[in-house]
């Protein structure tokens, strides 16, 4: 066995950066950003004058796990959301704004929960509602930094006036902003 030529005080110093290098590097992120997701939805007009929907789920994936893990579910509470556009509504309404750990983000998920529908001529009726709306878009959280996302969502018209109203959300477009 050879010695070591250098003092035993180098070699300390030596082993402490390798482990200050390694937690660095392994280390979760702990900086935090706010995300804004958007909903803006395509209803014709007509007899339609408000549907209201109200996402019980807005969870994002987290960028490089697998499928079935690194969804980051936002627990705030969730509004509820006219899709049908007003006049007066210039931008898309916001159904969350919340702080989340930055990084980035490959996949959103809805999730409707229930949904009302007032037409012209009738009072608000409760329509049945179990849809998810999956979207594939790359949304980076700086730190202390924003990431907004804009849905777009088309209703079929056809089930939303049929005899039974069911809400059919079907998405268009997901664009980070």
């Amino acid at each position: 066995m050879t010695d070591y030529p250098f003092p035993a005080w180098r070699r300390v110093i030596f082993v402490a950066a390798l482990i200050i290098i390694l937690v660095i590097a392994f280390a979760p992120s702990t900086t935090q950003g706010t995300v804004n997701i958007r909903v803006y939805g395509f209803v014709p007009g007509g007899p339609v004058t408000h549907l209201y929907v109200k996402f019980s789920e807005v969870s994002l994936h987290t960028a490089g796990y697998p499928e079935d893990s690194g969804w980051v579910t936002l627990t705030n509470l969730l509004p509820r959301v006219d899709l049908v556009p007003q006049p007066n509504q210039l931008v898309p309404e916001s159904i969350i704004s919340a702080r989340i750990q930055s990084g980035r983000y490959d996949a959103i998920k809805l999730v409707a929960s229930n949904s009302t529908l007032v037409l012209a001529s009738s009072p608000g009726v409760p329509i049945p509602t179990g849809s998810t709306v999956n979207a594939n878009v790359t949304l980076p959280i700086p730190p202390n930094g924003f990431g907004d996302v804009l849905f777009l969502l088309v209703v079929d018209y056809s089930e939303l006036l049929s005899s039974q109203p069911t809400l059919s959300l079907t998405l268009l477009q997901a664009t980070p902003v």
